[in-house]
């Protein structure tokens, strides 16, 4: 812009030399008439005027010659000097639409870095409520890690009493162990041998309905379903006893 501005006033200063030269030229012109005019009063008055004057008409047109030559470079000057502007202009245009694409893919790229600058104030707060549940999940999980350990230190020492009372617990009825483990017995059936096991001369039917609390009418199907597996009855006494092989079984096993 500011050259096209300096090219322009070039061709103002070029104008104002041909209005110059035209106004030389002009002035020039009218002292060769106004010469012409005197000359045919005079001649016949001034000797050699007119060769004089033919001289200084020569002179003159010479230096029209050297005007009007002048004239013409301005011309071609100016005429250069516009050819010069519309390139300039041209390319200034050009340089304007450079500066509108430019400009466009600026508003853009200023227009996505609003947008990620908003994602990523979203993704900070999204980030900040994340990280504050984190926290609280992390508090959440050492209270039950704190409330587990507690509970398994609890229970490993209700495991531990409960192991050893049923250690307790087969030490005191080893029989009955020893039966179920074999399978010789259901769980109904382990008062009944209970009962018989803690008598070493054995009992009778009635001692045994006496001492065990299930139905009076089942003890004796109860003691038939344990003949000869776990128990022997002897008739003479009508007693019902632990088998002998029982017995043997169990003291070997211990």
């Amino acid at each position: 812009m500011q050259e096209i501005e300096q090219l322009r006033s070039h061709l103002d200063k070029i104008k104002e030399s041909i209005d110059n030269l035209n106004s030389k030229l002009n002035n020039k012109i009218n002292t060769i008439s106004s010469i012409s005019s005197s000359t045919d009063e005079e001649i016949n008055v001034i000797p050699g005027f007119f060769e004089e004057l033919e001289k200084k008409e020569n002179e003159l047109n010479e230096e029209i010659k050297k005007l009007k030559e002048e004239l013409q470079n301005l011309v071609d000057n100016i005429q250069k000097t516009e050819e010069e502007i519309s390139l300039n202009e041209s390319e200034l245009q050009k340089l304007k639409e450079k500066e509108n694409v430019k400009r466009e893919e600026k508003d853009k790229i200023a227009s996505e870095i609003s947008e990620l600058k908003n994602k990523n104030i979203l993704l900070d707060t999204q980030i900040e409520e994340k990280t504050k549940e984190l926290e609280t999940l992390t508090e959440q999980y050492s209270q039950v890690q704190t409330n587990s350990k507690q509970q398994i230190e609890e229970l490993t020492v209700k495991i531990g009493a409960l192991e050893e009372e049923l250690k307790k617990a087969k030490e005191d009825n080893k029989l009955i162990v020893y039966l179920m483990d074999a399978g010789l017995m259901d769980v109904p059936e382990a008062e009944i041998i209970s009962v018989i096991a803690s008598s070493t001369d054995g009992l009778t039917l009635s001692e045994i309905k006496e001492k065990v609390s299930i139905p009076s009418v089942r003890v004796q199907p109860t003691l038939n379903n344990l003949l000869e597996k776990v128990l022997t009855y002897d008739a003479r006494r009508e007693k019902y006893q632990i088998s002998s092989i029982v017995q043997e079984e169990m003291n070997n096993r211990s």
